[in-house]
């Protein structure tokens, strides 16, 4: 009876065993095409109670392949890590490389590019010598991007190339332009912007891929904004919005459309895009950038509350930047890895390579103990930031008001010094001499320079009244700063080379521009709007 029950079980199990082995094959074989069906079969394998080592093992490659081309997580570390210690103890090279390539990933895409680094090269070292082209593209394609992140261009753009001829003998040619973009963007993170576009233009112009269109498009803007043509960066850019998204593209697009338009004063549309690039998803980097545009624009909004959690969001995103840009760079660890095998090919030591990874180890531990305590302390700092704001609001004030002080004080030291102390001075001096106050007093002659004191002095008058009425000319704008500074009309008259009337005419054309009932409300409402 005993043996009955035994040979039952042993069927059952046989059985579950050969279910589990059918759906990872079918799983294997379609996951290139339907990822997401790939992914759907995956979940309804019981990997717990698998009773296969080599199945289990399987699964983990499988299911991190299917979790990221469907763009989602790699997690649990478990999983792969299984994987890793099976094809280890089996000697199957190929198919430990392929595991460590997706552990690398899952360090990739949480910023830990040292501990990514490491497993990559791991990666090479088991299938380096194999016809294994894809996946040793996908490998240099990702330490390219580490190295372009960590700002090692030259290196970057020798994995480029290295992942571009494993692109072409596997015959995927899509990646292999995707590798080009990848170059032309660290020629323009060089200020190579000519051949940065080149290439950009030249794989927009020979492919017929919608999504790789896009993404052409997108950095063809983002290379006219580093050229400071804002116009035509954001012709670009919106177009690129229209196009298929893959990963962080989408909040790419429109993090530079944003600062396209900021740079533009076009500070609605700034924050619009600075929103919608927030909804996708997106880097530490180009999320502390959008808080920051997002900032600024509260500020001119004078919407001060808002733009406090701004800067506590941006204050918290640049933290995070900070963490990855202090990790050790990809080629140091290449470096220390090649060292290393030479080191082992000549005595057989190894500690070389032990200690570096103690070393790299101690460093995430570190940074990982500040992050956490940086975390504890976001709300405490978020107070900061508005006492802060409410003290440096006053002092502002205070400052510009000393600010104006000191510039009619200037104006009557000379005033002083060109009439030596005779009383009427103001009637008594000639043109040529009240020029010559006025200029060395307020640059009238620089007028940029002039417009930077009246808009440090007087709430930022010249800037804000470009905006609100373009109509205004210099010569009426610099009347508006004559008024605020208490300057006599007949001294107003000389330095404008005008006449009473035409001073008057001056008047009226600002009363008109700025939408008042007449000219007596000049006076009232620029000193009630910006002198205060």
């Amino acid at each position: 009876m005993k043996q009955l029950l035994y040979f039952f079980i042993i069927i059952i199990v046989l059985t579950s065993c050969q279910q589990t082995s059918q759906k990872l094959r079918l799983a294997e074989e379609i996951i290139e095409t339907q990822p997401d069906s790939a992914l759907k079969i995956l979940r309804e394998i019981d990997f717990q109670n698998e009773k296969s080592d080599r199945n289990k093992a399987l699964y983990g490659i499988l299911m991190f392949k299917a979790l990221d081309k469907n763009y989602l997580s790699l997690t649990p570390d478990s999983l792969i890590n299984f994987s890793i210690e099976f094809y280890l103890d089996k000697n199957d090279n190929e198919k430990l490389g392929e595991a460590l390539f997706y552990k690398g990933r899952s360090y990739k895409y949480v910023f830990q590019f040292a501990e990514a680094t490491n497993t990559y090269i791991l990666a090479l070292n088991n299938i380096i010598h194999s016809q294994e082209y894809d996946l040793l593209a996908k490998i240099y394609s990702d330490l390219g991007e580490i190295c372009s992140t960590q700002k090692e261009f030259k290196d970057a753009r020798n994995k480029y190339n290295l992942a571009i001829k494993y692109s072409n003998a596997s015959g995927r040619d899509k990646d292999a332009q995707y590798r080009q973009l990848d170059i032309g963007k660290t020629y323009r993170s060089e200020g190579d912007f000519k051949t940065a576009h080149d290439i950009f233009k030249s794989i927009f112009d020979n492919t017929i891929d919608s999504t790789l269109m896009g993404i052409a498009l997108q950095e063809i803007g983002i290379t006219y904004f580093f050229k400071t043509n804002y116009d035509s960066a954001a012709y670009y850019l919106k177009r690129s919005i229209y196009y298929p998204h893959i990963g962080y593209n989408q909040s790419i697009r429109h993090y530079k459309l944003s600062d396209s338009y900021f740079e533009l004063n076009s500070y609605d549309s700034a924050r619009y895009h600075a929103e919608m690039a927030l909804k996708f998803p997106a880097t530490f980097y180009t999320k502390k950038e959008c808080y920051r545009i997002l900032a600024n624009t509260c500020y001119l909004k004078k919407d001060f509350k808002t733009m406090a959690e701004h800067m506590t969001h941006y204050q918290a995103m640049s933290d995070s930047v900070g963490k990855i840009e202090i990790q050790t760079k990809a080629t140091v660890i290449e470096q220390a890895h090649l060292s290393t095998t030479k080191a082992k090919k000549k005595s057989g030591q190894v500690y070389w390579l032990i200690s570096l990874i103690a070393l790299i180890l101690a460093l995430v531990i570190f940074i990982s103990y500040r992050f956490i305590r940086r975390n504890r302390i976001i709300s405490e700092q978020k107070k900061a930031v508005e006492a802060s704001l409410s003290v440096s609001i006053n002092e502002k004030e205070q400052n510009k008001f000393m600010l104006r002080e000191s510039l009619k004080e200037l104006i009557d030291k000379n005033k002083a010094l060109k009439s030596n102390g005779k009383k009427n001075a103001d009637i008594l001096l000639s043109d040529e001499t009240i020029v010559e106050i006025y200029n060395q007093a307020l640059q009238l002659n620089d007028y940029a320079l002039f417009s930077q004191k009246i808009n440090a002095a007087y709430n930022n008058m010249v800037c804000e009244l470009a905006i609100k009425s373009p109509a205004i000319n210099q010569k009426e704008m610099l009347y508006c700063s004559f008024i605020l500074l208490d300057i006599p009309q007949n001294h107003a008259m000389v330095l404008l080379e005008t006449t009473s009337n035409g001073l008057y005419k001056i008047r009226q054309r600002l009363a008109q521009k700025l939408e008042l009932e007449s000219t007596r409300e000049l006076d009232d409402f620029l000193k009630n709007t910006y002198g205060q």
